[in-house]
């Protein structure tokens, strides 16, 4: 079991110093739910800086992004082609108005700007943490 423990850490070693051999083994026995999981994690997630925020602020860009795609398809696309029945139409985009385009843009940067605010005020991280 000691010998296991001193491969892992073998092979965290040469994961951080560039070698993707090392790295490709690693995932696998982190995916394989192998007892070294807890001592890889732990070695590497101090490493990852900010990763982990900016993974989870682009998914929930990305989720914020289809619920607009999604609401514009069914708001502007499906009545419109419900009201003429012709099937595709040209849209011409209002800037100012209540579905125009600058309503729209304050509602996505809205929560930005709110996230931003809380970041700010209540720092989810440690003050040592690395930029």
């Amino acid at each position: 079991m000691e010998k296991r423990t001193d491969d892992t850490q073998a092979l965290i070693e040469r994961l951080l110093s560039g070698d993707a051999r090392a790295m490709s083994r690693l995932i696998t026995m982190v995916e394989n739910k192998s007892p070294e999981k807890p001592a890889i994690m732990a070695s590497l997630f101090p490493r990852t800086g900010r990763a982990l925020i900016a993974g989870v602020t682009v998914a929930a860009l990305l989720v914020l992004l289809s619920v607009f795609m999604m609401r514009w398809n069914v708001v502007i696309g499906g009545q419109e082609i419900a009201k003429t029945g012709k099937g595709l139409l040209s849209y011409q985009m209002v800037i100012f108005h209540r579905e125009g385009l600058a309503v729209a843009v304050a509602l996505m940067a809205a929560p930005l700007i709110t996230l931003a605010v809380a970041v700010r005020l209540m720092p989810p991280w440690g003050e040592s943490a690395a930029p």
